[in-house]
């Protein structure tokens, strides 16, 4: 696999990590107010 598009998927998956629990945060937050 090409170097670039391994990287590319690297940040892919962490991005959506970081989306996942970005949207978990802000659910807990609503659920809480």
């Amino acid at each position: 696999m090409h170097p670039l598009c391994l990287y590319s998927m690297k940040i892919k998956e962490q991005t959506r990590k970081l989306a996942t629990g970005c949207s978990k945060h802000c659910f807990e937050v609503a659920d809480g107010s």
